[in-house]
């Protein structure tokens, strides 16, 4: 056997060891760190994209977020599959009686494969009502609502969206719930 042929036979029982090693053990090759970098940054941009859309009464955005069968949780409000979160947002912003502003903050992105993702974040909701520069407008200067978003992310044919988002309210201002 030439020395070409036993290198080339080294190669491949290598590969067949490696991939049998990764199915026993159920890990994947490491992301190099721009991987890594890249998809943080991309599920990040969906939070932010996100909070834009609701915040600028742009309802048919949000939708477009999510996996074709993606979930969106508040409390026991539960709207699974795309159609279903876009007549959501759609039926929430002909309601809207005030204008919004989320502040997202303290992302946290963790990477569980190459197509996986799951993030948590912080978001401070602000809510204005009556006309802006109105002597009806009111604010109360401090959040409506502080709220935890925990979310699953998937890599798609058309890049990252979100599978799951599940909303946790924290703080709620109950003086203007009841307004």
């Amino acid at each position: 056997m030439d020395l070409k042929r036993l290198k080339w036979l080294g190669v491949v029982a290598f590969i067949v060891l490696s991939s049998s090693l990764f199915a026993e053990t159920g890990t994947m090759p490491k992301l190099t760190d721009t991987e890594q970098l890249i998809i943080e940054r991309d599920c990040q941009q969906l939070g932010v994209l996100y909070t834009q859309a609701v915040d600028f009464n742009q309802a048919e955005k949000v939708a477009d977020l999510f996996t074709l069968n993606g979930s969106w949780t508040m409390g026991p409000q539960k709207v699974v599959g795309r159609e279903a979160i876009d007549a959501l947002f759609q039926q929430t912003q002909k309601n809207k009686t005030h204008r919004s502003l989320h502040v997202i903050s303290n992302q946290r992105i963790s990477i569980e494969s190459k197509t996986q993702a799951l993030g948590t974040s912080y978001v401070s909701v602000y809510h204005l009502d009556g006309e802006l520069g109105s002597e009806a407008m009111t604010d109360s200067g401090h959040p409506y609502a502080i709220a935890t978003y925990r979310d699953e992310y998937r890599l798609t044919e058309s890049g990252w969206k979100i599978k799951q988002r599940d909303i946790a309210l924290e703080f709620v201002d109950m003086v203007r719930v009841k307004q």
